[in-house]
């Protein structure tokens, strides 16, 4: 056999190899591609979705029907808030929730129902109208609101208990009231053609198209995608515009909370769309698969845009560790260093508060001018015998200290004891709970502005065992040193400067001594103290003894036992006396201060008020109080000769 037929054999042979590992490399990717299209195939998917994404869904899962043939996909549409209660309350089953708020699904399905929420698109309020609409052709900015109120035009909106679009109507048209300087003008509007409530959006397109209404409040991509003709609002009212929500959340609309007869307040923000996969779901890859292709910038979100929305992804995550794998590139870690921004914030509305009392400028609190101030506490109360734990939470609020500072002081005592520390200030709620506040624990301490009222809320959820906490609906005071937080109490409406009834006579500080303290409550003495127990624990604290009015005393540490181990042998902790008991501690001179019972025995932070013997000469004064926590020494009374609870 000569060379050139071997040389040609094995070529053949070398063709048929490759032939043949074509051939199987083919009919695997066939395989393969057979394999993938039957974990789809037959398969369901329940998703219940807002009104206002119904037209851009629909075209949605046609184009991942495409991509993915034989799938059932089942689309049920409704109000936002009624998708929501169709799994709670009605413990129907879905795979997938598209939310036109993504508050919704915070609020009210995580975390029972769902564990993450992911942000998706924006939309605007509109005023949409027809060919027909009355005064179609003159209205603009500056007088739809006139024309809504015309008798002769009927209007419609969607229910604020079912539908995000009903509520943001309510927010938009409140925030209209402020834009155009116009007190009832919300109530006005929203008081009218009340039987045009429809539970979504949506369901007022057939309003429009029947001419039984001339215009509706609805999403501007919905109006779009009916060719209705619309009024854009200014973006004040709108709800468009992210770099306007400290504007939009001054309003907010009380609607339906979890339970019934809960409520849940919806404060103005922005428009975002929010998608999630419930817990329950028995098609979990299936719903990832989706919610993967929804949220791809070409394929789902392409089509949410072409439909008259702006796509947000990514956008920032608070549940950002809770997310699926496959999905966290559609999302922006929300997670920082700060260990107290990990969970969603709630505003906390908080009612008018009046400040009267011992001041010359009595009034109402204007919050508006004043700074926002966090402060981080683990609440709990005295239940029975023992104590309950509530839960850990940040608070942001507005401090008593800014809200009391450009209040003029007006002492009923001033022309016997012109210093300011014998102060103190009751605030009381709507139901008549009240707790009181030393000024000394408002003005003096190192760590200012210690006392809030706040009007915001996040828990501080524990990483591993993802502990929820009951969050709070309404606005309260809130007060940092405070272990057992009985003073925190809910929606303030009276603040009351107060000082206090007891009289002294006045004498020269200069040789004044005490040989021994009295104890007394209610006018009773309870105990005379000579001297401090041996078995008692001495404690040092370091200090910079520094006066209000004199300056620098002195850096010697200060020797003492706490008063409140003196004081437990007649007092206990009852939410009584947390909330409203005060001690006046008197000096042999006169000289006088106010503490609340619980600065002195209810404190966490183990800035303690001491009670200290200086010894036995009469230059010393023998007992004197240090209050750790304060950072003048005002209140660190010299010759302590009474210790009076009121």
């Amino acid at each position: 056999m000569n060379s050139c037929h071997i040389f040609r054999k094995m070529i053949k042979t070398v063709f048929s190899l490759v032939t043949l590992s074509m051939i199987l490399f083919l009919f695997g990717c066939h395989n393969q591609k057979n394999a993938n299209s039957d974990v789809y195939r037959n398969s369901e998917l329940t998703i219940f979705h807002a009104g206002s994404l119904s037209l851009p869904l629909k075209q949605v899962v046609e184009a991942f029907e495409l991509e993915h043939p034989g799938m059932i996909i089942r689309l049920e549409a409704a109000g936002s808030v009624a998708c929501a209660r169709k799994i709670i309350d009605l413990n129907r089953e879905c795979d997938i929730m598209a939310s036109a708020d993504y508050k919704v699904i915070d609020d009210l399905l995580i975390p029972g129902y769902a564990s993450w929420n992911l942000k998706f698109a924006g939309n605007e309020l509109v005023l949409a109208y027809h060919s027909k609409s009355y005064f179609k052709d003159s209205i603009n900015e500056d007088n739809w609101y006139k024309i809504l109120l015309n008798e002769d035009v009927k209007y419609g909106r969607s229910s604020p208990n079912s539908d995000p679009c009903g509520y943001r109507t309510v927010i938009a048209l409140k925030l209209a009231e402020k834009y155009y300087g116009l007190p009832d003008l919300a109530s006005g509007i929203i008081s009218k053609d009340q039987n045009y409530i429809r539970p979504k959006e949506v369901d007022l397109v057939a309003l429009m198209e029947t001419n039984s209404i001339d215009y509706a409040f609805n999403y501007r991509s919905v109006a779009e995608q009916h060719g209705f003709s619309y009024l854009s609002l200014p973006d004040q009212i709108n709800l468009k515009d992210p770099k306007m929500n400290d504007l939009y959340d001054d309003v907010s609309v009380a609607i339906q909370g979890k339970r019934p007869g809960d409520t849940l307040n919806i404060f103005g923000e922005s428009m975002v769309y929010g998608v999630t996969i419930l817990k329950n779901t028995t098609n979990k890859e299936i719903a990832i698969a989706f919610v993967k292709f929804f949220l791809d910038p070409e394929k789902g979100m392409k089509i949410i845009e072409q439909n008259g929305q702006h796509s947000l992804v990514p956008q920032f995550c608070s549940s950002y560790e809770q997310l699926p794998d496959e999905l966290r590139l559609y999302a922006k870690i929300d997670k920082t260093n700060d260990f107290f921004d990990n969970e969603p914030f709630r505003k906390l509305p908080v009612k008018e508060i009046f400040i009267g009392g011992e001041i010359k400028n009595p009034g109402n609190v204007d919050f508006s001018q004043l700074p926002v101030h966090s402060l981080i506490v683990k609440e709990t109360l005295i239940d029975g015998d023992s104590n309950k734990f509530i839960g850990a939470y940040r608070y942001d609020g507005y401090s008593l200290y800014d809200i009391l500072n450009t209040r003029i002081l007006e002492k009923k005592n001033r022309d016997e004891f012109p210093p300011i520390i014998d102060l103190y200030v009751e605030i009381e709620n709507d139901t008549g709970e009240k707790a009181l506040f030393s000024w000394g624990e408002i003005y003096y301490p190192n760590i200012r502005h210690q006392i809030i009222v706040a009007t915001g809320v996040l828990m501080i959820k524990p990483s591993k065992t993802k502990n929820e906490w009951p969050l709070p609906e309404v606005g309260k005071i809130v007060v940092g040193p405070d272990l057992l937080t009985e003073r925190n109490i809910s929606n303030p409406v009276k603040i009351t400067v107060m000082s206090s009834d007891m009289s002294f006579e006045i004498t020269t500080r200069n040789g004044a001594y005490s040989p021994g303290i009295t104890i007394s409550s209610d006018g009773v003495g309870l105990e005379n103290i000579s001297e401090l127990a041996d078995d008692q624990n001495i404690i040092t604290y370091p200090t910079i003894f520094y006066g209000r009015g004199r300056g620098i005393h002195s850096v010697t540490p200060f020797k003492g036992v706490m008063l409140k181990h003196i004081l437990a042998n007649h007092f206990s902790l009852n939410k009584t006396d947390i909330r409203e008991g005060i001690f006046v501690v008197a000096a042999q001179d006169g000289y006088r201060a106010v503490y609340t019972f619980s600065e002195i025995m209810n404190r966490n932070d183990q800035s303690e008020v001491l009670v200290v013997d200086m010894g036995e000469g009469v230059e010393n004064g023998r007992f004197r109080l240090f209050p750790a926590a304060d950072f003048f020494s005002d209140r660190a009374i010299f010759a302590v000769e009474g210790i009076y609870f009121e």
